[in-house]
């Protein structure tokens, strides 16, 4: 062992190296001073530096020796108390030190700050003599989104990248606030380059507060395929991947099944891969992966993903392996693949036997229905959303069909749309729906089918075999108008129907039968049928023009239609003058779309001045297609202020997310908060002050300087308090919705109890008043009762808590809100004229400079306008005491 030397001093020279070091690497500097390292039979002199990144050693000659990342270090070794040992993946230092101890502090303070959350069976191998050494860390405490910002910045720093700043603020200010817990790119500005999302994928491979990656539309590059994989092979928080149209390889999907393999604590259990070109192969050891999932899947969407036949055969032999499957998946969509031939007879095996499925699409693959439904009827007891649409109906398959729709006692939807579907069939299933006391508030699609004429003559029987229907898509069936005409008159008279679709089903030019067609919508949305929603498109080839006015008319009187889409009817400005009419008596329609209507500048000037007395409409998503038209041809500054106009209307009818001070009450601009901190007197006279200093060149004191900083940031600042306001307020909302839905579940068992009780009491009290009928019929009657009337349904109780109470606390709360902030902003002018008024009285205590002709001039007139806006400021101010006072 050599001999050790005295270790050098750390020189002021040595200082100011660290000093440039540290802000040339944009990192703070924990640690720093001169080792022995042991060369030979000698030793040599190392600085060692720590930051919160690095660590590195430096020659006397203050040059670079060797450089490390955290993340490379493997071992911390100290067998003696002067004497420390740091081991990397590609080099080690020894040094001899009195600050052994404090170095390797350091070293684990760092470590556990930037990665707290990873296992110790993955950290690096600590050995020091003897323990007693080792100073307690701090307890890591509740980080921001776990921690991922620091262990972001850290593999940045890795990567040797600069962090992206915004990212940062992002995840330490929105995240929390909303407690968002889904990783979504779509949350950060794009574009992301494959750095960044290594090193954001990197961060999160041992984050504990994200739940799910999520990636949509976003087409990534194969290595950020890997550095996901990698993240699946170790966290163990995330349990939902959203990897939709992000542009797939064969090795990437085989990458995340590794990943997914080879982590035994995986909790994902929700998989979407939709919108994809994925390879069978490939994806046949994707299921594989799937198979070996130790607590099965919930959800898993592949849909649209060009999966052949043999993919799907081996998703389903998958399903067979994997025995949590029948127990935990609820929900499949397999849409939009090769699903005929061995595809159908693996799935089919695998639906047969008992298991918890609820929601199955198997729409546009030409699925073989005729071994598909007689599964589902064997296994899926707990059936409740079945889409087959695009499926190819065979005449073998009506009975098939009929027995499912007849037996099925928990289906809530069925979507045959474009099937081909005969009128035998069409009747079929209208039957077998009307047929099943199981079935209630249902919802069916026959969407473009085609029927016509013909068809309308069945589907109007809807009224009389099948009135638990109360949703219902059947346009683009090329009814005509007498056959839309029969459908509207007769649907006037159901009982439950709440939601119909008949867009482009009347006749592509008017008919004689135009008018009655026209008629019979009004009669239907203001008959016995309880519709608030009708979805009434046209398109360019079939539209209602003009002829749609008589309906516009009728919706301003009506009280029962609450969504209304009117989209593609060419109806031009009258028909959106017409539409204004209506709103501004109609008080019950909620949601309204009308794109794609040749609206121009006078339409839209119309719906603008009717907003103003419409205080219920609160969607109108903006008709993008008639706006970019008109832009083309008219003042797009008008226009540009109209839609402005009806934007803050439409807000201030919104819920208090959005509804800012100033901006309710009917007829009001919706104007903004902020906008109006921005422009208050207050502000103008900062402005004033500010520019008067400034205009005179004079010096001004440190403190003084904060001020006139303060002064120039005041708008920024004003604005960040708006921002925090209405974030809160935003928090407040989401989290009052929350619990109000939980509070659902607390009233609907008592609901329930009190509504069969009093069943129970009625039927008791028949019994005994009404001798004549005997207990089958009294026991009947209970049955009929029970499986035929309507309850009070949980999500009513929902939204009657969530639109109505939710509503009242929040614009409570945000009256509070506002009167803080207005206290907060009141303060700070005071404060910020105050002192910006001192200083402009020590500017004119100063000496005058020296100036020559007209300048001279300009300096009296400043310091008259000193006086005038100090006695201005001052009155202002004693105003303001006086009215708080009051």
């Amino acid at each position: 062992m050599p001999k050790n030397k005295g270790v050098r001093e750390f020189s002021k020279n040595d200082e100011k190296f660290v000093d440039s070091f540290g802000k040339q690497r944009g990192e703070d500097v924990i640690f720093s001073d001169w080792v022995n390292k042991p060369k030979g039979k000698g030793f040599e002199e190392r600085m060692i530096i720590i930051t919160q990144n690095r660590i590195t050693t430096v020659t006397p000659k203050h040059k670079i020796a060797r450089d490390a990342h955290f993340l490379d270090l493997t071992d911390i070794i100290s067998e003696q108390n002067n004497v420390v040992t740091i081991k990397f993946t590609q080099w080690e230092v020894t040094g001899h030190s009195e600050k052994a101890d404090i170095i390797i502090h350091s070293l684990r303070l760092i470590y556990n700050e930037c990665f707290s959350d990873i296992p110790e069976e993955r950290r690096y191998e600590l050995e020091v003599k003897p323990s007693s050494r080792l100073q307690d860390l701090p307890e890591p405490g509740d980080k921001i989104c776990g921690g991922i910002v620091n262990a972001y910045k850290s593999f940045c720093s890795y990567l040797e990248i600069k962090p992206r700043l915004d990212i940062c603020w992002d995840i330490t200010t929105l995240f929390p606030a909303n407690n968002i817990t889904d990783f979504n790119l779509d949350e950060f500005e794009q574009p992301l380059d494959a750095q960044t999302l290594s090193a954001l994928f990197g961060a999160l491979r041992y984050n504990n507060w994200f739940t799910s990656i999520v990636v949509k539309d976003i087409q990534l590059q194969k290595a950020t395929f890997l550095d996901i994989a990698r993240t699946l092979k170790h966290n163990v928080t995330i349990n939902k991947l959203e990897l939709s149209n992000a542009n797939f390889s064969k090795e990437s999907l085989m990458q995340l099944a590794d990943g997914i393999n080879q982590n035994k604590d995986t909790s994902i259990n929700v998989i979407n891969l939709s919108n994809n070109n994925l390879d069978d192969k490939s994806f046949a050891t994707f299921c594989g992966a799937i198979g070996n999932l130790k607590q099965g899947l919930i959800s898993f969407d592949v849909s649209d993903s060009n999966v052949g036949r043999s993919g799907i055969a081996a998703f389903g032999k998958a399903l067979r392996k994997n025995r949590n499957m029948s127990s935990t998946l609820t929900t499949l969509n397999l849409s939009g693949n090769s699903l005929d031939g061995e595809a159908s007879s693996t799935l089919s095996a695998w639906l047969a036997n008992p298991n918890g499925l609820r929601n199955l699409d198997i729409s546009n693959g030409n699925a073989n229905l005729d071994g598909i439904f007689p599964a589902i009827m064997r296994g899926c007891n707990e059936i409740q959303n079945v889409n087959v649409g695009g499926s190819k109906i065979t005449g073998k398959s009506k009975q098939t069909i009929t027995t499912f729709l007849q037996s099925a006692s928990n289906l809530k939807s069925l979507n045959m749309a474009s099937s081909g579907l005969s009128l035998d069939m069409a009747d079929a299933i209208l039957k077998g729906i009307g047929s099943n006391l199981y079935l209630q508030d249902f919802d069916l699609s026959l969407q473009g089918n085609k029927l016509g004429v013909q068809g309308a003559n069945k589907i109007k029987t809807i009224v009389s075999c099948a009135k638990n229907i109360t949703r219902l898509d059947i346009s683009d069936n090329d009814f005509t108008d007498d056959g839309l005409r029969m459908i509207c008159t007769e649907l006037a008279r159901h009982p439950a129907l709440n939601y119909l679709d008949i867009s482009r089903n009347y006749s592509a030019k008017a008919s004689k039968n135009r008018n009655q067609m026209v008629e019979s919508i009004i009669d239907l949305i203001s008959g016995e049928a309880p519709l608030e929603t009708l979805i009434l498109q046209g398109s360019q080839k079939i539209s209602l023009k003009q002829d749609i006015l008589v309906l516009l008319d009728a919706i301003g009187t009506n009280d029962s239609i609450k969504y209304l889409d009117i989209s593609g009817q060419v109806m031009g400005n009258k028909g959106s003058i017409a539409l204004a009419k209506a709103l501004q008596t109609n008080k019950h329609l909620i949601h309204l779309e009308y794109d794609k209507n040749g609206t121009g500048t006078s339409g839209f000037y119309s719906i603008a001045n009717a907003l103003k007395r419409n205080s219920t409409l609160k969607e109108m998503p903006l008709p993008i297609l008639d706006i970019s038209n008109a832009l083309r041809s008219e003042d797009q500054n008008h226009l540009q202020g109209i839609i402005n106009r009806i934007q803050s209307s439409i807000s201030r009818n919104q819920n208090p997310k959005s509804k800012l001070k100033g901006g309710s009450g009917q007829g009001s601009g919706g104007g903004s908060l902020g906008l109006s901190l921005l422009s208050s007197g207050d502000r103008e006279q900062v402005e004033r002050f500010r520019f008067k200093i400034k205009s005179t060149n004079k010096a001004t004191t440190e403190d003084q300087k904060q001020i006139i900083i303060d002064a120039e940031n005041n708008d920024t600042s004003m604005s960040s308090l708006h921002l925090l306001s209405e974030a809160t307020q935003i928090a407040l909302t989401d989290e009052l919705e929350e619990k109000l839905t939980d509070l659902t579940g607390e009233i609907m068992p008592i609901i329930t109890k009190h509504y069969m009780s009093f069943i129970d009491d009625m039927i008791e009290n028949i019994g005994e008043k009404y001798k004549f009928l005997d207990s089958d019929s009294v026991r009947r009657l209970r049955t009929t009762i029970v499986f035929g009337n309507k309850e009070l349904e949980s999500e009513v109780v929902e939204k009657i808590l969530s639109d109505a109470t939710r509503t009242e606390i929040c614009s409570k709360a945000t009256d509070a809100y506002s009167s803080a902030l207005e206290l907060a902003t009141d303060y700070i002018y005071e404060k910020l004229l105050n002192g910006l008024q001192d200083i402009i009285d020590d500017i004119k205590t100063q000496p005058e400079r020296v100036n020559n002709g007209p300048a001279d001039n300009n300096n009296n007139n400043i310091n008259e306008d000193y006086d005038s806006d100090s006695s201005s400021s001052s009155s202002s101010r004693d105003s303001k005491k006086k009215d708080k006072k009051d």
